[in-house]
């Protein structure tokens, strides 16, 4: 039998999260989220599942916290990795994208950026003063 697990995040900005969710090669599509006889959240973010061996995967908006969370069947969960790993994945990529938004707003470029052998991402910004 189904049953759907909610998996709390703290990604709260909806264009990062689509963004992250690019990075990794993951498509986001709209279309009716999972939990849509529960509340209608028109805030929810679901990947196709073409692409994913375990099933619908979808980030449903939480009024109360302002975050999206993670909800899925974890039963049905067959990628080659945890739900735990593919969060933090994706907690990475959505900081990634979040850092970038505001170091262009603040006049800042990316001069360079690494990933090391340990996973983590450095990144060189620099700014030029007039």
């Amino acid at each position: 039998m189904s049953h759907l697990s909610t998996i709390k995040t703290k990604l709260c900005k909806r264009d990062f999260l689509v963004q992250a969710l690019d990075n990794l090669e993951y498509s986001p599509i709209e279309r009716v989220p999972l939990t849509q006889g529960i509340v209608n959240q028109p805030e929810s973010v679901v990947l196709d599942t073409a692409q994913l061996p375990c099933g619908d995967i979808e980030f449903r908006w939480n009024v109360e916290d302002s975050v999206y969370e993670l909800v899925t069947d974890l039963d049905k969960w067959q990628l080659p990795f945890p739900v735990e790993r593919f969060i933090a994945q994706l907690t990475q990529r959505y900081a990634l994208c979040n850092i970038f938004a505001s170091s262009m707003t603040e006049g800042f470029q990316v001069k360079e950026q690494i990933q090391t052998k340990q996973g983590s991402i450095e990144l060189l910004l620099t700014k030029w003063e007039a």
